[in-house]
């Protein structure tokens, strides 16, 4: 063979390694982007036997992209309104359907600034609805707020991480799980707006129920910060109802130490909007259901046995994140790890998805409601808040009236002093005391003196 075929040779053979590489790396990056298409694909949940089992990481996902997407959420500003249209798309995605048409419902409140002056301001609830195949009217609200604190000077620069942009994800990974149920009840999802100005969104909800929406209401679920906190609690009111003993049954079913019980002497008076309330958990969207006499039950992520505070602190140590520049979620990841943070979002989306697909659930709550705990008039929060602030006015008022007793009994007593008086009786016996007593020293010396002469004739 000639040198020249050899060369032509050994150039095609090149030419074909160079085709062949080419192709394979193609092959490569399409097999790469099929496997990240499957791992996104994942489902965000699978069943172990009876057990709805959810994937943190997915919902991790979820919370960072709506916190990148909208930092700032400030109720009643543009801001609030961007973020509401994102979450009616999510709910779109999802497959929730419109209630009346429209996910966004608009509500306007005056905010009264004490001064005999306020202005209006706008917001907007987002609501989906998960329908049944039956049509008895029960329904479950399954609700978080989704504003923050960005603009408020209180609050300045706040992305609401935790308060309240974990519970936005716990809600979508609820919807995303519960669709694949069916159930003898329909599901809402709320998404509360204004919520940071006082519960402004719920309240709007609640107060535009129908009577029969509210008889017909099984439970209010509710989720607040539930990323941080040393530990999970579920609070259904100041003193525990029924119905909230199905949710802790299913925690221990999942794993220990999966759900707290709120402790009931933690208290302090919290003024939130025109409400009084003596526990911190009531410091959110749940609140005004609880008024409203539903069956509530609030998620929230707390450490109620921290000695630094006594109505208790998020984590032992450690200066709260709620409601600061540092709740975003980097600051979180640092300050308590993926490990906390993946768990935890399994453990509040598995408590619920697998309570409500709990067969018993809908004759708890129904039993619940119909042997409320809370009926006597002494476990009523208005009830204990006047009773405090009256005892509290008799207190005030009780070291004013000693203080004036105090004030006026002083100069009494120097007025009740005897007074000196004097009279022409005090004078004369004042004057026959002083004419006795020379009388008397009279005869003395003249007794003196006798006795001296005897002594000189006798002696």
């Amino acid at each position: 063979m000639s040198t020249k075929k050899i060369k032509r040779l050994l150039i095609l053979c090149l030419a074909i390694l160079l085709c062949l590489s080419i192709v394979g790396s193609s092959v490569m990056i399409a097999l790469g982007d099929e496997n990240q298409n499957i791992e996104n694909n994942k489902p965000i949940f699978t069943e172990n036997g009876d057990n709805i089992m959810v994937e943190g990481e997915k919902v991790f996902e979820i919370w960072k992209a709506f916190q990148e997407a909208h930092p700032n959420r400030t109720g009643a500003t543009d801001f609030e309104v961007e973020a509401a249209n994102y979450l009616a798309e999510q709910f779109a995605e999802i497959g929730v359907e419109k209630v009346n048409d429209n996910y966004i419902k608009s509500f306007s409140k005056f905010i009264d600034k004490n001064d005999g002056t306020g202005t209006m301001s706008y917001s907007q609830n987002v609501v989906g609805m998960q329908k049944s195949k039956t049509s008895n009217g029960k329904q479950v609200i399954i609700g978080a707020s989704y504003d923050n604190g960005y603009g408020v000077p209180a609050s300045a620069s706040s992305e609401g991480a935790s308060g309240n942009g974990s519970s936005v994800a716990v809600v979508l990974a609820l919807a995303e799980v519960l669709k694949n149920y069916e159930f003898d009840f329909d599901i809402v999802y709320v998404f509360f707006g204004m919520e940071a100005q006082g519960n402004y969104g719920s309240e709007h909800h609640f107060y535009t129920m129908t009577e029969a929406e509210k008889e017909n209401t099984l439970l209010m679920v509710n989720f607040d910060s539930v990323i941080t906190g040393d530990y999970l609690y579920a609070f259904s009111d100041e003193i525990p109802r029924l119905h909230e003993d199905i949710f802790f049954q299913n925690s221990e079913e999942l794993g220990e130490n999966i759900l707290v019980k709120t402790p009931t002497d933690k208290k302090s008076l919290v003024v939130l909007g025109e409400k009084p309330f003596l526990h911190v958990a009531n410091d959110s969207d749940n609140a005004t259901f609880i008024e409203g006499e539903l069956n509530t039950i609030s998620f929230l992520g707390y450490n109620f046995t921290t000695e630094l505070v006594m109505s208790g602190a998020e984590k032992d140590g450690e200066v709260n994140v709620l409601d600061t520049k540092n709740d975003n979620v980097n600051y979180i990841v640092n300050l308590y790890g993926m490990e906390h943070i993946t768990t935890r979002f399994e453990n509040v989306v598995n408590v619920v998805a697998n309570t409500l697909t709990d067969p018993n659930f809908a004759s708890e709550m129904i039993n619940s409601k119909e042997n409320p705990t809370v009926a006597n008039i002494f476990y009523n929060r208005y009830f204990i808040t006047a009773v405090g602030i009256a005892v509290f006015a008799l207190f005030i008022l009780g070291v004013y009236l000693l203080n004036k007793k105090a004030s006026k009994e002083i100069p009494e007593k120097f007025d009740q002093q005897p007074k000196a008086t004097v009279n022409e009786q005090d004078i004369f016996n004042m004057f026959e005391t002083i004419k006795k007593q020379q009388q008397q020293q009279q005869r003395g010396q003249q007794n003196t003196q006798k006795k001296d002469d005897d002594d000189d004739i006798f002696g």
